[in-house]
């Protein structure tokens, strides 16, 4: 793999089965990453998890389609 860059990185619930306080302290590493990617995206429901990223999104349903706001 050597010279491969991914530059959008997805992480869907890549933290679940941590408690809160681990949670909020691998924050860092996601930041750490920003810095070397030009997208991160996690999913996460922790509240207190979302709370520390500068920029989130919320997804509904909107009938049979998916919506995507920023917040």
């Amino acid at each position: 793999c050597k010279g491969i860059h991914f530059d959008n990185l997805f992480f869907d619930e890549a933290l679940d089965g941590l408690d809160d306080d681990l949670k909020l302290r691998s924050y860092s590493l996601f930041s750490r990453l920003s810095e070397t990617h030009e997208s991160v995206l996690v999913i996460d429901h922790n509240q207190a998890f979302q709370n520390s990223f500068d920029n989130s999104f919320k997804v509904t349903m909107e009938g049979d389609q998916s919506c995507v706001t920023q917040e």
